[in-house]
């Protein structure tokens, strides 16, 4: 059960990848921010996938890196920079938005509902700054990469390493024993989540597989 939802959720993500690089610039940044939402949000919640025990956020890390890769091939490297940077505005002021909102006091008999919004939305400061700037930095590194003629499929393969890398040392320093076991871990689900792609991405014409 959980595998099929797995693979409809790569299916979403690449259905709308498809209808915002169709609507242009803006329409990827709504995507690449969304994807961002998604992967902080996900993480919160470990499902089990064929006995092993993950999360869904490495599919939205993985769409927002691809989507990133391809602004900068649509629209170049400047624009897709631009992108990114709205992007994480954007999330920014969305948890923001959240915090605040968990400031309010409810009344009594809805107590239950603000329990589940504190579940939600009460984020690690340190989970949540790690997991933006290591998307800055991986998205940096792909620019880099596609920038060297890299195909879009590798270049996003690269940078992921690079993200579940930089998410462990800043985000899991000193609270995991053997940290680079989840890092492989996490490169090696993303590397699954990113070959299902794989095909979405040989089929575009400009990703110079």
């Amino acid at each position: 059960m959980n595998v099929g939802i797995f693979f409809l959720q790569i299916a979403l993500l690449l259905g709308l990848l498809t209808w915002a690089r169709q609507h242009g610039f803006l329409a990827l940044v709504l995507f690449i921010a969304g994807t961002l939402l998604g992967a902080n949000l996900c993480v919160v919640q470990p499902i089990e996938l064929g006995g092993i025990q993950s999360t869904a956020a490495e599919a939205f890390s993985v769409g927002a890196l691809l989507g990133v890769g391809i602004l900068s091939r649509d629209h170049g490297p400047n624009m897709a920079r631009q992108g990114a940077r709205l992007a994480l505005v954007f999330v920014a002021c969305f948890a923001v938005w959240m915090q605040s909102h968990l400031l309010y006091e409810s009344p009594l008999e809805f107590g239950s509902i603000k329990q589940a919004f504190h579940l939600l939305f009460t984020w690690t400061p340190r989970f949540v700054v790690a997991s933006w700037f290591s998307f800055w930095l991986s998205q940096l590194s792909l620019r880099v990469w596609l920038a060297k003629s890299c195909p879009l499929w590798l270049g996003v393969w690269l940078a992921e390493g690079f993200d579940s890398a930089l998410f462990s040392v800043f985000g899991l320093w000193g609270q995991i024993p053997q940290l680079w076991q989840v890092t492989l871990f996490s490169w090696a689900l993303k590397s699954f989540v990113l070959a299902c792609m794989l095909p979405w991405i040989r089929a575009r014409k400009d990703s110079a597989v």
